[in-house]
């Protein structure tokens, strides 16, 4: 018992301290304001205490009632009692980068006509400063209209952003005016946007978007220095690979890989030409890829020509017309034995014969996946077994 009472005693210091530091009290005559220091912005509500009370039951929640306290610089706002002795502040304009230093009013009284007057109360109130930010990585194939995403701490005037905002050739200076996208709608205000260039960029070129001159909607603030946001350099469209492929099982075709992904409806005949001509000749686009399917003679040479109208998504086509010729092999031999299954050549690794139509298809094919680089038939250790049990090397 003796000994839980010295913890106790011990530790009642230590309690009274804390419960002093946790305390919004600023003086000892009991005049509290909630929050008492720290980050304001519009929409913050200072609750400010006194210890007396200080207006008629009637002027409570009645608007334009004298301020009980200063400010400088002047914080804008709506002040109401919500009881005799407790009133809100809600802000409503402020200066952004701003300090708020807060003091009661001069001649201060309580609703008895006693003087509310201690000397050293007082508070203080910052604002974050204005800036932009951007939500966009550097890209080494920027295409040709970026939509770049900005944060404002406070909201601007868009129609202001449009004047104040361009791209920029990083190598000569010339500049790309941009239109504004809107996040919400109906809304002339905002701080959160998109801004793209109102023309397309050029190919070959880098460039970085600029903020420079703009100001806050409300206090007319402006950036304290012109950001500058590297987005990339923009890029043609290059071909990978054109391969001409006739498997086994499949209808001869040719391939072509790019290095931009396409809408399939911009892939016409008139942009990928082949010559000679293809009966039947279909383009279809799929990711980066275009392949081409018709009725191909496989004793013809065949060339393949990208226009420079074909366009990725990056809206960029390749640097000249380009033509590439490719040559359609004869399609490997395919082996098709029904009701079989393959299994190990050696007699003493043979597993037992299963019924047919448990491994799915009852036959086993080879094709051109069952060639080597050099065209020879990769047939060693292969062993196949039949229906009727008997076994055979291919």
């Amino acid at each position: 018992m003796k000994c839980a009472l010295l913890i106790l005693l011990w530790f009642l210091p230590w309690i009274a301290r804390a419960a002093e530091t946790e305390n919004p009290t600023l003086d000892a005559n009991g005049i509290l304001v909630e929050p008492s220091s720290g980050e304001i912005e519009v929409g913050t509500i200072l609750t400010f205490t006194f210890p007396t009370s200080m207006i008629e039951i009637t002027n409570i929640d009645v608007p334009n009632q004298p301020l009980p306290f200063t400010s400088s610089p002047e914080l804008g706002g709506e002040f109401l009692w919500k009881s005799q002795t407790e009133g809100m502040f809600t802000v409503k304009r402020i200066r952004p980068g701003a300090t708020y230093h807060l003091a009661l009013s001069e001649g201060l009284n309580d609703l008895a006509h006693q003087p509310v007057a201690p000397g050293d109360w007082s508070a203080e109130f910052k604002t974050k400063a204005f800036s932009v930010t951007a939500n966009y990585e550097i890209r080494s194939q920027l295409s040709s209209h970026p939509q770049i995403s900005l944060e404002a701490t406070y909201d601007v005037r868009l129609t202001e952003v449009a004047e104040h905002a361009y791209f920029q050739d990083r190598d000569s200076r010339q500049r790309y005016p941009v239109d504004v996208i809107q996040n919400q709608e109906d809304s002339g205000e905002a701080s959160e946007f998109r801004v793209t260039p109102r023309d397309p960029l050029p190919v070959g070129h880098t460039f970085d978007l600029i903020v420079d001159g703009l100001v806050d909607a409300n206090s007319h603030e402006p950036l304290s220095y012109p950001r500058v946001f590297p987005v990339g350099t923009t890029a043609p469209l290059k071909i990978d690979w054109v391969g001409a492929f006739n498997r086994a099982l499949e209808e001869p075709v040719i391939q072509i890989r790019f290095n931009d992904q396409f809408d399939p409806d911009t892939v016409t005949p008139d942009k990928i030409q082949i010559e000679p001509a293809v009966q039947h000749l279909k383009l279809l686009a799929e990711g980066q890829g275009i392949t081409a399917k018709g009725d191909f003679d496989l004793s013809q040479h065949y060339i393949v020509m990208v226009s420079p109208d074909l366009k990725g998504q990056r809206g960029f086509g390749v640097a000249g017309s380009i033509q590439m010729g490719r040559h359609l092999s004869s399609k490997r031999s395919v082996h098709r034995f029904p009701l079989l299954r393959a299994l190990p050549a050696s007699p003493e690794r043979a597993a037992p014969f299963v019924p047919p139509g448990q491994y799915g298809p009852s036959a086993m094919e080879t094709g051109a996946d069952s060639f080597g680089k050099a065209g020879h038939s990769q047939r060693a250790g292969i062993g196949i077994r039949s229906a009727s049990g008997q076994s055979a090397h291919w």
